[in-house]
């Protein structure tokens, strides 16, 4: 290996001063890396996102059926064996989960560094903390998201929505996929406690209830 193929710092430093302006700020911009935003992986039930990153912690390194069949032991999850589709866990240069293959039973889970500190937030208790619950909120930053809540704001002094009224706003945006999107976020959102619902005769109202503005 020549100096060339193994430059120093400051060898590094001087040919960076010899480029151009404009072709030293593109080679800049080239290497220089952002930090990922940390966005979990789909999944409606925020206990059972809890569950998984417990359950990952305190083995080290789980396989998919191991973490499946944990999470359906404790009610977490209607998912039977093979079936490891429950989301939480992103098999493609995932930011909280290392993995070593597909959803396959024995793909093997383990915790990012991202993943370690989000999981020193939980504890042990099945229940969801007032710091849990705001962490879990801001760990499904999807667009879809932001525009369900926007809507359920917007409707806020009406008291809400009726589902079917929410649906069709979310169906008139995403099209076929606002029937999902609406079903996903009333139960994640509600669990959560950002969104109320109540019965109204035989259908279902929710309204939001976080504090308008400031």
């Amino acid at each position: 290996m020549t100096e060339d193929d193994n430059p120093d710092r400051e060898d590094l430093a001087e040919r960076l001063k010899k480029l151009p302006a404009d072709e030293r700020r593109k080679l800049l911009e080239e290497v220089e890396s952002e930090e990922e935003l940390p966005i979990l992986r789909w999944s409606s039930n925020p206990v059972a996102v809890k569950a998984a990153f417990n359950f990952v912690e305190r083995e080290g390194t789980v396989t998919f059926e191991e973490l499946r069949s944990y999470l359906q032991s404790e009610g977490h999850i209607d998912a039977e064996e093979g079936s490891y589709n429950f989301g939480i866990v992103e098999t493609d240069d995932g930011v909280f989960f290392n993995t070593t293959g597909d959803r396959e039973p024995e793909t093997e889970i383990s915790l990012t560094n991202t993943g370690q500190e989000v999981a020193a937030v939980f504890d042990e208790t099945p229940d969801l903390r007032p710091i849990e619950r705001t962490l879990l909120i801001g760990m499904q930053p999807y667009g879809s998201a932001f525009f369900y809540l926007s809507t359920l704001e917007e409707n806020r002094e009406d008291g809400g929505l009726l589902r079917e009224d929410l649906e069709e706003a979310l169906v008139d945006e995403y099209e076929g996929s606002g029937k999902y999107y609406t079903g996903y976020y009333n139960s994640w959102f509600h669990k959560l406690g950002v969104v109320e619902k109540e019965r109204v005769g035989r259908k279902v109202k929710y309204r939001l209830a976080t504090p308008s503005g400031w």
